[in-house]
């Protein structure tokens, strides 16, 4: 996704960091097309949680998108029912962004190669559901 967005002059994506004393706090993955900017991944630490490092990865990528001249930015989904949801904690940390909810048609995977698809899944289903994130030593900005 990343070398196949930064082709062209008309999207890009890129892969932020935030650090505190050497140490990973957050990451995000920033897109663009066109005049739109999305925030379409991120993870955070519990570490060093007072820093706030996915609130600024947040306000680097509008830095982003606005020296892009993008109209847009989306801070990504969150839950249609938020009754008792996990989820809650997320859509309080993107209205206080400053973003509006707005109802949208929403994502889908489009299978290009079924069989592939299929075996996809089934991995997916048989991995164990504990798994860790990998390092940010890579990340780049």
């Amino acid at each position: 996704m990343h070398d196949a967005m930064n082709r062209g002059g008309l999207s890009e994506c890129r892969v932020l960091c935030a650090h505190f004393e050497g140490q990973p706090l957050a990451a995000a993955v920033y897109l663009r097309q066109g005049d739109f900017g999305f925030y379409a991944y991120g993870a955070s630490s519990h570490e060093e949680r007072k820093r706030y490092a996915p609130r600024l990865l947040q306000l680097h990528q509008v830095e982003l998108a606005l020296a892009a001249g993008c109209r847009w930015y989306g801070l990504g989904g969150v839950s249609p029912s938020l009754e008792g949801s996990p989820a809650r904690g997320l859509l309080e940390f993107k209205t206080t962004m400053g973003a509006d909810v707005v109802q949208s048609l929403g994502e889908w995977d489009y299978q290009v190669s079924p069989a592939l698809a299929k075996v996809f899944s089934l991995y997916m289903a048989s991995r164990a559901s504990g798994a860790s994130a990998a390092g940010c030593a890579g990340c780049r900005g």
